[in-house]
């Protein structure tokens, strides 16, 4: 998704690209405030001032393109910041074992 996301020859729109995602597992919603006539975000705040049929809530970008959901071994579910994703990282592999070895990372 973050690829699709970034990409210049997607064709899809953020909101689409966004909405085909939204229902599996690893996806983090955070919902704010949208207006849809001018498509921009806005705050909590700003959406009190406005009639409620300007807005709605939609999935923030940033939450949804550089976080994710995962479980712990324990079971409970945890949400990462993904610290791959940004100007300067890239990740370059990674692997896990399920049999509960060792896990592995190569740079």
């Amino acid at each position: 998704m973050y690829q699709e996301l970034n990409s210049y020859f997607s064709k899809k729109s953020i909101d689409n690209i966004i909405d085909e995602n939204k229902d599996k597992p690893w996806f983090v919603n955070v919902p704010k405030p949208f207006v849809t006539k001018s498509r921009v975000f806005i705050s909590e705040n700003r959406a009190k001032e406005l009639p409620k049929e300007s807005w709605e809530y939609r999935a923030d970008r940033y939450s949804a393109e550089s976080c994710l959901k995962l479980k712990a071994d324990n079971g409970n579910e945890m949400q990462l910041r993904a610290f791959w994703v940004g100007h300067f990282e890239q990740l370059y592999g990674a692997e896990i074992i399920v049999d509960n070895s060792d896990m592995k990372f190569e740079v």
